[in-house]
C-alpha cells in the first residue's frame, strides 16, 4: 500500500511539473494534487510533530473554559481557540485538521490564482519539498498560508491596502508568532527601481558577513534580548549548537533569485513584470533574516516559507518572456535546483523517513476504521470545501456588484456623446 501512495503522488507530481513546462493546464491534475496532498496530510497519524499536536488538542478538550486552555498550552492563542472551539462542538483532531487543512489550501489556490501563473507548475513544485514540511509543521502551515495570501496587499494602491496587509500578518501571528517577522515586508512598498533593489541586495550579503565575523557577540545579543522579554524559546535555548551551515542557506536564496534578478527586465508582459518585481523585492527581504541560521537551524523557516513564492515568480518569468531562451532555461533550473537543494538538506539533517517515509506509510485510510468514521470524515471534508467555495462566490459576487455600481456612476457623469453631437448639427 506505501509503495502505491508513493506512485500516485510522485506520478500526479510529475506530470504537474511536465504540464507546467509545456505550458499546458490540466484541471484534473490540478485538482487531483489537492486531492492527495489532502489525504496524506490530513491522516497521518505518526510522524515528528503529530504526537503533541494529538496531545495538545486533546488536552484543550479537557480544559473547563477558553481562559485555561490558553494558559495550558505554550501555542499561540489563535490556534488554542480554534482548539477549543472544536472540541466543543465534538470533533475530534482529524475532523478540525480537515477544516483548517481545507481552507489553507483554499487559499494557496488563491495565491496562484491572483498571480496567474500555471497552476499545475507551482502545485507540482510544491508537492517536490514545501508539502511535507508544511504536513509536519500544521501551525506554520497555516500562518503561512495566511502571509501568502496576504502578500497581495503589498501590489495593490488602494487606500486600504496597507491595513488589509497588516490585519493578514497579525492574524497569522495568531497561528505562529513566527508571522510578525513578514512586518518586514512592508519595505516593498517603498522599492520603486533598480536602484533600491540593488540597495536591499547588497545591505543583506553585508549583513550575512557581519553575522558571520560576529557570531559569538550575535549569539549572545539574541539570548539578552529573549531574557528581557521573559520568553523561553526552543529556538534560542539551543543557539550554540549549528548543524546546517548557513552558507549552504545564503547559496540556495541566491541561485533562487539570480534569474529575477539578471532578467525579469525582459518578461513581456507589464502586469507580469511588476508582480515579478515586488517577489523579487519580498526575497530580498526575507535575505535580511539569513543570518538567523547562525543562532539556530529552526530559523531557516522564515525564508523556506517564502519559497513558493520564489517558484511563482520565476514562472512569471519562464511563461512571459518569449524573446530570451537562457532566460527561461536559467529559471526553470534555479526552481528544480532551490526546491530540490531544499530537500536534500532537510533530508540531510533528519532523514527520509522522517520528512517523506512517515507520511506515506502512517495513514488512518490504511487502518480499519468504522463506517461512521469515514462518513463524518467525507461529511465535513464536503461542509468545508462548501463552505470555502460559498465565501469565495458571496465575494466574487459583491467585488462585481461594486464594479457595476462603479461603472453606472462614471457614465452617468459622461456626456453623451451622439447626443451632444446631434445638438451641436454634427452628426457622430
Amino acid at each position: 500500500m506505501t509503495m502505491v501512495l508513493y506512485l500516485i503522488f510522485y506520478t500526479i507530481c510529475i506530470v504537474n511539473i511536465a504540464c507546467g513546462l509545456q505550458k499546458r493546464k490540466s484541471r484534473a491534475l490540478y485538482a487531483g494534487a489537492f486531492v492527495v496532498m489532502f489525504i496524506l496530510m490530513t491522516f497521518n497519524f505518526d510522524g515528528p510533530d503529530i504526537g503533541n499536536y494529538i496531545a495538545t488538542y486533546d488536552s484543550i478538550g479537557r480544559a473547563p473554559n477558553l481562559g485555561v486552555a490558553i494558559g495550558s498550552t505554550y501555542m499561540e492563542s489563535g490556534y488554542t481557540l480554534l482548539m477549543f472551539c472544536a472540541n466543543k462542538m465534538g470533533l475530534d483532531f482529524y475532523a478540525f485538521r480537515i477544516i483548517v487543512t481545507v481552507v489553507c489550501f483554499a487559499l494557496i489556490a488563491s495565491v496562484i490564482k491572483y498571480f496567474k501563473v500555471n497552476p499545475n507548475m507551482i502545485v507540482g513544485l510544491y508537492m517536490v519539498y514545501l508539502f511535507f514540511m508544511d504536513a509536519i509543521q500544521f501551525r506554520n502551515f497555516a500562518a503561512m498560508c495566511i502571509v501568502l495570501f496576504s502578500t497581495r496587499y503589498l501590489f495593490q494602491r488602494t487606500k486600504l491596502s496597507n491595513l488589509q496587509f497588516l490585519i493578514g500578518i497579525f492574524c497569522a501571528s495568531f497561528f505562529h508568532i513566527i508571522a510578525l517577522v513578514y512586518l518586514a515586508l512592508f519595505v516593498v512598498k517603498f522599492v520603486r527601481g533598480e536602484k533600491e533593489v540593488r540597495v536591499l541586495f547588497w545591505c543583506a550579503i553585508g549583513l550575512f558577513a557581519a553575522c558571520f565575523v560576529l557570531h559569538s557577540l550575535l549569539v549572545r545579543a539574541a539570548l539578552w534580548v529573549i531574557e528581557i522579554l521573559h520568553r523561553a524559546s526552543s529556538y534560542i535555548r539551543t543557539a550554540s549548537e549549528i548543524k546546517f551551515n548557513p552558507f549552504i542557506a545564503l547559496a540556495l536564496q541566491l541561485f533562487a533569485i539570480y534569474p529575477l534578478l539578471r532578467y525579469r527586465k525582459q518578461i513581456d508582459d507589464e502586469n507580469a513584470r511588476a508582480k515579478a518585481d515586488y517577489i523579487l523585492s519580498m526575497e530580498l527581504v526575507i535575505m535580511f533574516f539569513l543570518p538567523g541560521s547562525f543562532i539556530n537551524n529552526n530559523l531557516n523557516r522564515i525564508y523556506r516559507n517564502m519559497l513558493i513564492l520564489n517558484t511563482i515568480g520565476l514562472a512569471l518569468l519562464y511563461e512571459n518572456t518569449s524573446g530570451n531562451t537562457v532566460a527561461k532555461q536559467t529559471a526553470c533550473i534555479a526552481q528544480f535546483f532551490t526546491v530540490g537543494g531544499w530537500l536534500a538538506v532537510d533530508i540531510y539533517r533528519n532523514s527520509a523517513e522522517r520528512i517523506i517515509g512517515k507520511l506515506m506509510s502512517c495513514n488512518l485510510f490504511r487502518m480499519p476504521a468504522t463506517v461512521n468514521d469515514i462518513l463524518l470524515y467525507i461529511i465535513i471534508t464536503a461542509f468545508s470545501v462548501f463552505a470555502v467555495f460559498a465565501v469565495k462566490e458571496i465575494s466574487t459576487t459583491k467585488s462585481k456588484m461594486r464594479g457595476a455600481r462603479r461603472k453606472t456612476a462614471e457614465g452617468g457623469n459622461k456626456p453623451n456623446r451622439r447626443t451632444s453631437g446631434r445638438e451641436g448639427g454634427v452628426v457622430s
